[in-house]
């Protein structure tokens, strides 16, 4: 009897050991023909400049999709200085043209769009290849990132004009005293009555499990289309996008424009101590910031919106350094939803889509050149 149901439980073990075979064969097969899981870009850091961005010696090439359907999935590409980028980099010598160097968190590491279509691909194609632009993006990053970011660049390229997209964390995510993001970002912190650069405290690592688990298209989908955690795998795919869709009433406890208010006061000094930093480590460059804000105020509210409290900060902090300035994208995107009424986002409803890239690489490419950053004359395609 007892070995009957032995017999019995053995049939039923090796019933689901091939059923769990079977079915796996297929997910694998279905996730990566029919409906293609994330793929996330591998990471590393180098021990040297302790600058994390992609690795170029591992897979070059994979699809992004979006949620638990897998939407819109689109190619990324590493490129050889291992950013996301259509364009290889050249050092030294082997730049023609002036060079443009955008910074950014996952609006421009652009995980959801096309590499063709990313803000520094428009803005190649609007300026006609009379410049180049390099792009240094990766998803949660933030200003003082940038800051350490930017000092690499520079000693790598010598670009001519800094740009950075801002959002209104990227002030308060920079202070250590708020919470360290990653043990592999750059930090500042409190040192007398000014701030010091807090270094990262470990280097950024695959661990082996990952690596495995990068290979398998049914992981992929468990962990970054349908955000099951897994123990012992740890990565960052597309950060969640903020809510782009505030009118002016629900900005209401925000200051005047000149005028800071009380939460954007408290985050005055050390977007102060950023914003010098980066113009006195770069004489000479031009430093833009492009504020990342609301899309869709109406025309009638325009005049009557606040700026967030961080990007007020930033606003605020570039009006003390005639080497910086300060473009709002809010009034920018609202006219171009008033007047064609296409969409900026991508399948995850918040970043931006080739429209909303391209349309920030024009107004970029109108204000280099108006403010005669580049000598190259912007078209108007």
């Amino acid at each position: 009897m007892s070995s009957s149901r032995g017999r019995g439980a053995l049939a039923l073990l090796v019933r689901v050991a091939v059923f769990t075979l079977l079915f796996g064969g297929v997910a694998e097969v279905w996730l990566r023909t029919v409906m293609p899981a994330c793929e996330v870009p591998r990471r590393y850091q180098d021990g040297s400049d302790l600058i994390e961005r992609f690795d170029p010696a591992s897979k070059r090439s994979g699809l992004s999709s979006f949620g638990r359907l897998c939407r819109d999935p689109v190619e990324w590409r590493i490129n050889n200085a291992g950013w996301l980028s259509a364009k290889d980099y050249s050092a030294g010598d082997g730049l023609q043209r002036q060079l443009v160097a955008l910074f950014g968190d996952s609006y421009v590491e652009g995980l959801l769009t096309i590499p063709a279509e990313h803000v520094d691909a428009a803005l190649m194609e609007i300026m006609d290849g009379s410049v180049d632009c390099y792009s240094f993006g990766s998803s949660g990053w933030y200003l003082e990132q940038y800051v350490a970011v930017a000092q690499f660049v520079t000693d790598m390229y010598q670009p001519d004009v800094l740009v950075f997209v801002v959002n209104d964390e990227d002030v308060r995510d920079s202070v250590r005293d708020h919470g360290v993001l990653s043990p592999t970002w750059f930090q500042i912190t409190r040192s007398g009555k000014s701030y010091a650069t807090v270094p990262p405290s470990e280097l950024y690592a695959s661990t082996w499990k990952g690596t495995l688990a990068s290979r398998s298209q049914l992981l992929n989908y468990l962990r970054y289309n349908a955000n099951v955690s897994i123990p012992g795998m740890h990565g960052r795919s597309v950060e969640a996008p903020q809510d782009q869709s505030a009118s002016a009433a629900e900005q209401s406890d925000a200051g005047a424009v000149g005028t800071p208010s009380l939460a954007a006061r408290e985050l005055l000094a050390p977007a102060r101590y950023l914003v010098k930093r980066l113009c006195q480590e770069h004489p000479g460059v031009p430093v833009v910031f492009l504020a990342n804000g609301p899309r869709y105020v109406p025309l009638e509210e325009l005049d009557h919106v606040q700026m967030s409290p961080g990007i007020e900060a930033i606003a605020t902090a570039c009006r003390s350094q005639p080497q910086s300035s300060f473009v709002d994208l809010t009034p920018v995107f609202s006219r171009d939803w008033a007047h064609n009424h296409r969409r900026f986002e991508a399948a995850d409803g918040g970043h931006w889509n080739a429209h909303g890239n391209r349309l920030v690489a024009q107004t970029l490419a109108d204000y280099l050149v108006s403010n005669e950053f580049i000598d190259a004359k912007s078209g108007s395609n």
